[in-house]
């Protein structure tokens, strides 16, 4: 959290699209669209591939305990 949130602001502020109006305007602009959503699609695997960021959801953590 400590670092995502300022990567996910940051990267948000320098291109102007978040993810969900992303995949929209895909139709409008696929140009810029389509190298933000390839650059989001990448950002998620690359954190699927990070062993410790991997986690059990909060409810289920909460339940465990």
């Amino acid at each position: 959290m400590i670092v995502g949130a300022p990567v996910f602001g940051l990267a948000w502020g320098l291109v102007g699209l978040c993810p969900g109006p992303a995949l929209t305007i895909l139709m409008v602009a696929p140009r810029p669209a389509a190298t933000f959503v390839a650059g989001m699609i990448v950002g998620m695997l690359l954190f699927r591939l990070m062993p410790s960021a991997v986690s059990k959801p909060m409810a289920v953590q909460e339940a465990d305990a």
